[in-house]
């Protein structure tokens, strides 16, 4: 057991000692390519703001709606200047909305057609949105 835990530490050592992050001990390193004409634009305060919307809007599935919206704040607006502002029902066709249209139902592996900014610039049904499932016996088959 001790042995295990000098080998765990080891590794440990080896994977964060190098890192760039910059976030001290444990950060880890991690790089990205990003395909600029894809990134939102940015306010004045260097913010980029995402605006996002429910398709097919319905009360039932709060709780779900809540994990979402809760999840992009803990990963996506923790680490960068993306900030999703909206998130009510689309109060307008998905081919007029500027923003993300997230959909959800059946049928269909959760995904989007498009990444970044393009999302608002296709005509659906391949742009404006994202698809989700919040059905675990439904998702159990993608």
């Amino acid at each position: 057991m001790k042995l295990q835990r000098v080998l765990f530490i080891g590794l440990f050592w080896l994977l964060t000692a190098g890192s760039s992050y910059g976030g001290g001990f444990g950060a880890p390193a991690f790089e990205a390519y990003v395909f600029r004409s894809t990134i939102w634009p940015a306010g004045a305060d260097g913010i980029h703001e995402i605006p996002v919307c429910w398709l097919d809007f319905d009360d039932s599935t709060e709780q779900e709606r809540n994990w979402v919206r809760n999840a992009v704040r803990r990963t996506w607006e923790s680490v960068s200047l993306a900030r999703f502002i909206g998130w009510e029902e689309c109060t307008v066709p998905a081919a007029n909305f500027d923003g993300v249209a997230i959909e959800v139902g059946a049928g269909r592996a959760p995904h989007t057609d498009w990444l970044g900014s393009d999302i608002a610039t296709q005509d659906p049904p391949h742009g404006h949105g994202m698809f989700l499932i919040f059905d675990a016996q439904e998702l159990r088959g993608y």
